[in-house]
């Protein structure tokens, strides 16, 4: 009987090869997405006029939106974004949303993009989105979003 072979598709946790190695399950890594964090003179400038907007509502769908915007965009200059209103998926976008912003900041969460949508639909007043993202997303919460007449940044 051969023994189980696992592929990941991101790093993990030496620890956790070494321990699945102990019960003779074979671990590899291979990390199939490469993320390219996008910087640029015209996005720099799009979100410093968004950090003056009072109560802007932003979205995050994904952990590696939050850290990039926090790292390439804010470093350690959070104070005016203070009064952003943020909605999250859970998880590891949420953690990494408390992580880089002011937890009390998050307006609400969801599992999955659909459910977030509809929560923003329920609960957010303004007609201007601010969507963080990468160039691979789904694009059920954009189009329920702009479905409900919300315009999408």
């Amino acid at each position: 009987m051969s023994h189980p072979h696992i592929l990941c598709t991101r790093q993990i946790d030496q620890n956790w090869i070494a321990e699945a190695g102990k019960h003779d399950i074979n671990i590899i890594t291979k990390e199939f997405i490469k993320i390219n964090p996008i910087i640029t003179k015209n996005l720099s400038e799009k979100i410093k006029s968004l950090r003056q907007i009072k109560n802007a509502a932003i979205v995050f769908t994904s952990k590696n939106a939050v850290e990039i915007t926090a790292q390439y965009y804010f470093q350690s200059d959070k104070q005016d974004i203070l009064s952003w209103k943020i909605y999250c998926l859970e998880g590891a976008t949420k953690k990494a949303v408390e992580e880089f912003f002011d937890p009390a900041r998050i307006i609400a969460t969801a599992r999955y993009s659909h459910q977030l949508a509809d929560v923003i639909l329920q609960k957010e007043t303004a007609n201007e989105i601010h969507f963080f993202c990468g160039d691979l997303r789904r694009e059920e919460l954009p189009e329920k979003l702009k479905m409900s007449g919300k315009k999408l940044f």
